[in-house]
This record gives structure tokens, sequence and C-alpha cells, in this order.
């Protein structure tokens, strides 16, 4: 699980976390990327986890293949629980779930 700035990150399926490989953070430590395995058809959350900032609210936003999907607030408050984001928010209080889609190979 990628650790950025006293957050823990990671990706459940079915309940279950997700394994993450070519984790990557950028040259100033603000942005970590990683690649997960994935099954067509299946949802998936985020889930965020704020360990180590007891004196600062922290925000952790999720972006998927360059698209801004959703954000949350970690209360410093509320040290070590965690929040998830399981779709894109829509108009009305509505949500699209996040689910992994077919992959369209480029030859």
């Amino acid at each position: 699980m990628p650790t950025l700035g006293g957050v823990n990150v990671w990706v459940q399926v079915d309940g279950l976390r997700v394994p993450e490989h070519r984790t990557l953070f950028d040259r100033n430590k603000t942005h970590v990327t990683c690649f997960i395995p994935s099954t067509e058809g299946k949802r998936f959350t985020v889930h965020f986890e704020n360990v180590a900032r007891e004196d600062i609210d922290v925000a952790g936003y999720v972006y998927i293949d360059s698209l801004f999907m959703d954000g949350k607030l970690l209360l410093a408050s509320r040290n070590r629980e965690s929040v998830q984001i399981s779709g894109r928010s829509k108009a009305a209080g509505k949500e699209c779930p996040f689910k992994f889609a077919k992959l369209k190979l480029t030859g």
C-alpha cells in the first residue's frame, strides 16, 4: 500500500486489498501512481487512512486515467480513521460506481 505524506492509500475489490505494482512517487513526493490488477466488470473502492498527521487535515483525491473522480477530507481529529471513494459523484447526490472496463490494447 503506498504511503505519501502520512496517508496510506489502497484499492479494494470484493472487500479485499488489491496488490500494487510499479509504485512511483514524483520528484517532490506530492503524487504517487501505481498499477493494479483488474477484472472486467468488477467494482472497486479507493481507501485513504491518515496514519501520521495528528495536527493537520489532509485531502485525498482520486484520478483515474488522468481524470479527476472525487476527493475526501481526512480530519486530523480522527487520526487512523479511513475513508473510501467508491465512484464518481454525479448530479442530485447520485454516484457512478468505479468498475473495471475491458482493456483495449493497441498494437
